[in-house]
């Protein structure tokens, strides 16, 4: 019996800003994709995690102008949710 490849795309080594990109190519690249016809999350509902974190990536800021305590645990939950999806 033949062990079946795994493929590591180290989300959890991608900046914030790295994870957005790529997942944004990910429902592009996937939208309309006849060998994706009803991927499991759905498109819209990795979409709207996108758009989450989004939000949470402006509202902690840049360096040297990060948000509150409270927001940096919001953009971690965002992101976990993202990758997780």
């Amino acid at each position: 019996m033949q062990n079946k490849p795994t493929i590591k795309l180290r989300l959890a080594r991608l900046t914030n800003t790295a994870l957005l990109s790529f997942s944004n190519a990910l429902v592009t690249n996937m939208t309309g994709n006849a060998f994706y016809a009803t991927p499991n999350p759905s498109l819209a509902t990795i979409q709207a995690d996108i758009t989450a974190f989004a939000a949470k990536v402006t509202a902690w800021g840049s360096v040297g102008n990060r948000g509150s305590h409270q927001i940096h645990v919001e953009l971690l939950a965002a992101r976990a949710t993202l990758m997780l999806d």
